[in-house]
């Protein structure tokens, strides 16, 4: 055989099996992806098995995961809806934080997914009716209006951000009022 040819030959063997080759960063994105399935498949194992086995979970893993997901899967809008789930598993089992937490990964690293809004809302109102942080409640309330003001959801935290303040009773007194004045 004609020693070029058996050159080329070696040259296009070593380009195949380099290109063969995982990077660290498609390991760890391989990675993140089980680790996504198998959230999923935990999020919907526990969310139809009811709150017994909601109890059971280590929100711990649940933060842990989310955050490799979300590192090495940006812009992967089934790793999004994913993550939301996740975050409403952790408030189920009344991990506040870390269901804030989740959602704001899905803000910062999915900010074009639908799931967004929705989780910047839910970072709102974990604050606002679990934590009873209306400061941050309210930073949560303005930074959706800014960033989504023209989102279904966009009336209605106005209307939050109109009543946080409030107590029951004020609130109560005022729609009294309301219904005195429309009765009339």
């Amino acid at each position: 055989m004609n020693p070029r040819i058996s050159l080329y030959f070696i040259l296009i063997l070593l380009s195949i099996t380099a290109c063969k080759r995982e990077s660290p960063v498609d390991k760890e994105k391989e990675h993140a992806l089980v680790l996504r399935d198998s959230l999923s498949t935990l999020v919907r194992k526990v969310m139809s098995s009811g709150k017994d086995s909601a109890t059971q979970i280590d929100a711990q893993r649940v933060w842990d995961d989310a955050q490799i997901i979300a590192a090495h899967t940006k812009g992967d809008t089934v790793s999004a809806n994913v993550l939301f789930e996740a975050g409403a598993l952790l408030q189920a089992v009344n991990n506040i934080p870390k269901a804030i937490g989740t959602w704001g990964l899905i803000v910062e690293y999915y900010p074009e997914s639908r799931y967004a809004p929705l989780a910047l809302f839910q970072q709102g109102i974990a604050f606002d009716n679990d934590l009873h942080d209306k400061d941050n409640a309210g930073r949560y309330y303005k930074k959706f209006l800014t960033l989504y003001p023209k989102h279904k959801l966009a009336s209605q935290v106005e209307q939050l951000m109109k009543v946080m303040d409030k107590s029951d009773e004020e609130l109560i007194r005022e729609f009294e009022a309301k219904n005195k004045k429309e009765n009339k």
